[in-house]
C-alpha cells in the first residue's frame, strides 16, 4: 500500500487499489474516490470515522482564483441522518507531475539523511552521584539533568526533581531487580501515598523511603550495582557501578 505509484518500487505500476477490509483509524489515504459501506453502522461516530477516510484532499496546489479546486468522494452505504444532493464532478485532466529521485550511484557520497527523533533522554553525570563503599555501601543522589530539544538546553534539578529512584544491589546485567526504593518527590509525597493506600502509613518508616541517600547494604557477589532515576516527566537513567 505504501509503494502504490512510486517509481521503481513494488507498487509502481498499480492504478487502483480496492479494499474489502474495515476501515481503521491507521487507514488514511488520500486518492480515495469512492466509498462502499456494506458493515453495519450503529452509531453516527462510526459513520463519519469511516467516511473520514475519503475525505483527505488529493491536491493542495491553488488554482488561478487563490483558492483549492473542489473535490467529491462517491459515499455509498453509509447511513448518515442528512440527506444531500448529490453532485456531479466533471473529470477534470490530470495534472503534470514531476518525478524526483535520487541519481544512483553517482550521488550516493552526498546523500542526506535526517536523523529520526524519538524523545529527549536524561543525563546522570558522575557529580550528581556518589557511591559509598567499605564492609557496606550506600549510594547518594544529587541530582537529575534533563536535556530539551525544543530549546537544546540541559536543566539541571537537585534530589527536589526526582520522583522516585531505585537500587539493584547485586546487578546481573541481565535484569534490574529493585531491593532498594526511594520515594523523594515534590508536593508532600507522604500525604499522597497515605491518601491512595486509605491508610495510616509508619512515618518513622516512611522517613527511611523518603531520602536521597540509600539504607546500607553489603558488597555485592556480582560486584557490581545498579541505581535507576525517574524523574517528574518519566523519565529515566540507569548507571551500573562496579564495587
Amino acid at each position: 500500500m505504501n509503494t502504490v505509484g512510486k517509481l521503481d518500487r513494488l507498487g509502481d505500476s498499480i492504478r487502483c487499489v480496492v479494499s474489502v477490509s474495515m476501515l481503521t483509524e491507521g487507514w488514511d489515504a488520500n486518492t480515495v474516490t469512492h466509498m462502499l459501506g456494506v458493515r453495519a453502522f450503529g452509531t453516527q461516530l462510526l459513520c463519519e470515522q469511516v467516511v473520514g477516510r475519503a475525505l483527505r484532499r488529493q491536491s493542495y496546489d491553488l488554482n488561478e482564483e487563490g483558492i483549492f479546486n473542489v473535490e467529491y468522494a462517491d459515499v455509498l452505504g453509509i447511513p448518515f441522518d442528512f440527506t444531500a444532493k448529490p453532485v456531479v464532478a466533471p473529470p477534470q485532466p490530470p495534472r503534470e507531475t514531476i518525478q524526483v529521485k535520487a541519481m544512483r550511484p553517482d550521488r550516493d557520497a552526498v546523500e542526506i539523511r535526517f536523523p529520526r527523533v524519538a524523545g529527549y533522554r536524561v543525563e546522570l553525570p558522575e557529580d550528581r552521584l556518589s557511591l559509598t563503599t567499605s564492609q557496606y555501601s550506600q549510594v547518594t543522589v544529587y541530582g537529575v539533568d534533563v536535556f530539551h530539544p525544543q530549546t537544546g538546553e540541559v536543566r539541571s534539578d537537585g534530589p527536589e526533581g526526582i520522583a522516585c529512584w531505585f537500587n539493584d544491589t547485586d546487578c546481573n546485567e541481565e535484569s534490574f531487580f529493585v531491593r532498594h526504593a526511594y520515594f523523594l518527590g515534590a508536593n508532600d509525597p507522604y500525604k499522597a501515598l497515605k491518601t491512595t493506600l486509605k491508610a495510616e502509613i509508619n512515618e518513622d518508616a516512611w522517613a527511611t523511603l523518603h531520602s536521597d541517600t540509600s539504607r546500607p547494604f553489603p558488597k555485592p557477589k556480582s560486584s557490581r550495582i545498579a541505581v535507576k532515576v525517574i524523574n517528574h516527566l518519566g523519565d529515566e537513567v540507569m548507571k551500573v557501578f562496579r564495587v
